[in-house]
């Protein structure tokens, strides 16, 4: 979606044309994962990824995903917000006491970047601003991870969050400036 002076169909510069306009943009990816095997040995059975996923320590994801994106520029300006939801699940172990619980997690991140090349008012005033860009960018904002429990409720060492998500929440400022 387009707003803003010259937006829509047409107007000067072509199609959605205009420098001013601004933009928005949602997407929203649902995924439900129904059957997913695979054969490591001709002649062994199939792993059901679905219902257990044994492979890469179980950290495959659970059988449902939800990802989303949305982004809104105007000016030279911009924010985007994008994250995901994955779905808990059980690993069974050889025996009961191994099998292992993974919960869900949501991830949300976030995006936001200034060019002043657009903002010719500013540049007027401030010369030196032609050609710089100011970006703010955050991952895993509520500093998520899945959590692992074994048949007792304990979290084994190895799945502790600092080996899971090593970077956790992570914030990042960024300057950029073409001469």
């Amino acid at each position: 979606m387009r707003f803003g002076p010259g937006g829509g169909r047409g107007g000067p510069g072509g199609p959605g044309g205009g420098g001013q306009a601004g933009q928005v943009a949602m997407s929203a990816f649902y995924t439900r994962r129904l059957a997913d095997e695979v054969v490591l040995f001709p002649g062994q059975p199939a792993l059901d990824l679905v219902s257990s996923a044994p492979l890469g320590g179980g950290l495959g994801g659970g059988p449902a995903r939800l990802d989303f994106n949305s982004n809104v520029a105007w000016r030279g300006a911009g924010l985007a917000l994008n994250g995901g939801w994955v779905s808990g699940y059980e690993v069974p172990g050889a025996v009961a006491a191994q099998d292992l619980s993974y919960s869900g997690a949501f991830t949300l991140n976030l995006r936001a970047f200034v060019g002043f090349d657009q903002r010719k008012e500013l540049l007027r005033r401030h010369p030196f601003l032609k050609g710089l860009r100011v970006t703010l960018r955050a991952d895993n904002l509520l500093d998520a991870a899945p959590e692992v429990r074994d048949a007792a409720g304990i979290t084994p060492y190895t799945y502790q969050k600092g080996f899971l998500a090593p970077a956790g929440r992570t914030v990042e400022i960024a300057l950029r400036k073409q001469f």
